[in-house]
């Protein structure tokens, strides 16, 4: 839906990023909260209410970086 210019791979390891970020939560009204903000990001998603940038602020830190070419490093001065 979004024509992400990623992996599959790295798409489910944000996902899996943020079950394994919360997985010390044992209060089950945070636990709630969790579930119910996961619903409607999910939700969100679907509906492509959210952009393709707020779905890559999951996944860039992920991604590793692309290799600049020529052009790119002769103007940083490397």
């Amino acid at each position: 839906m979004y024509d992400l210019e990623v992996p599959k791979s790295s798409v489910i390891a944000a996902v899996k990023k943020q079950f394994v970020a919360n997985a010390n939560v044992e209060d089950s009204a945070v636990v709630d909260m969790l579930v119910v903000k996961g619903s409607l990001d999910l939700d969100e998603t679907m509906m492509k209410w959210k952009g393709k940038s707020h779905i890559m602020g999951y996944i860039d830190e992920l991604v590793p970086p692309k290799e600049k070419t020529f052009l790119e490093k002769f103007f940083e001065g490397n």
